[in-house]
């Protein structure tokens, strides 16, 4: 497989994922495992995010309400604290085992996800998967065969990384794009959004 053909395969093999994690979490009666209040760094809410443990990764279900209009960068940054200028939050989950980006010749980080596009309204609602995360060290699930093998593949057999570990996580949104390969964060500018995930 060529890098220039490796986006299209991840995009691909992330819409399989995320279909398999999708029906999943319907079946389990959509029972969120972990959530994050997202706030402004003046403390003000902007939304709420959901997540589920799946066999294909950790799904994340983001409702914005009082968003900034544009294309943002969003992410899963390594530690469980947002402080008052978000920098407590540390770099990107999975950063000290790969470079950043999905373009990147070797990333992406655990933590990178698509960029999130909201409009004038500031409000917004999108689901994604985190392929290469989990919720905790301890869950049992074990990726089905074939996912495993193409993370594999596009991943060089990288293991999932613990999202509830010692530190804990934290979600990230950035005030302008990440363009999928400026290492560690894709150049998208200041941190304006935070949400320290929370087991449930």
């Amino acid at each position: 497989m060529t890098r220039r053909a490796l986006p299209f395969t991840l995009a691909v093999s992330l819409a399989a994922a995320g279909a398999m994690g999708l029906t999943l979490v319907a079946d389990a009666a959509r029972a969120q495992d972990a959530t994050a209040k997202m706030l402004s760094p003046e403390g003000n809410p902007v939304g709420v995010a959901s997540l589920y443990n799946t066999p294909a990764g950790v799904l994340i279900e983001l409702e914005l309400t009082e968003a900034p209009e544009g294309e943002h960068g969003f992410h899963i940054h390594a530690v469980g604290e947002c402080g008052p200028d978000f920098g407590h939050a540390g770099g990107h989950l999975g950063g000290d085992e790969a470079t950043h980006g999905f373009l990147s010749e070797d990333g992406p980080h655990a933590g990178d996800l698509p960029n999130i596009h909201v409009p004038e309204s500031g409000t917004l609602k999108v689901t994604t998967l985190a392929p290469l995360a989990k919720l905790a060290d301890s869950d049992g699930e074990t990726p089905a065969e074939a996912l495993e093998e193409s993370a594999q593949a596009l991943f060089g057999g990288r293991g999932r990384t613990a999202v509830l570990d010692s530190d804990g996580a934290a979600l990230m949104i950035h005030a302008g794009p990440d363009d999928y390969v400026t290492d560690p964060a894709g150049a998208s500018g200041d941190r304006i959004a935070c949400g320290v995930i929370e087991a449930l």
